[in-house]
């Protein structure tokens, strides 16, 4: 008895439309890098090479923090799923935070 397994290989067509969403997206985090470096240089006043290290530190802590928290959404068991809690949570804070904000400002 053989066991043959089909692989079912996605369209041209939705190769590049996944890769279009994705290039819109880099387009935002390459105009906000691009604004932060001319923001801390010129608005703040630090050093190139400062901003460099802050630039660095920043995605030397993704790649540690982003495979950590990976593992740990992975090998969460709840009734609501591996990733709905953390989501949730996610959104809890971010709109107590705006919240924050908002009486801060008044």
């Amino acid at each position: 008895m053989e066991n043959k397994t089909s692989v079912k290989r996605a369209s041209t067509l939705g190769v590049i439309c996944y890769g279009l969403g994705d290039l819109a997206s880099q387009f935002i985090w390459t105009f906000v890098g691009s604004y932060l470096t001319i923001f801390y240089t010129d608005i703040v006043g630090f050093a190139p090479i400062i901003v460099s290290g802050i630039m660095l530190l920043a995605r030397v802590w993704d790649a540690i923090n982003d495979p950590m928290m990976g593992s740990i959404a992975e090998n969460t068991r709840s009734k609501f799923g591996r990733f709905r809690p953390y989501i949730a949570f996610g959104i809890r804070e971010r709109l107590r935070n705006k919240e924050h904000k908002a009486e801060d400002a008044e």
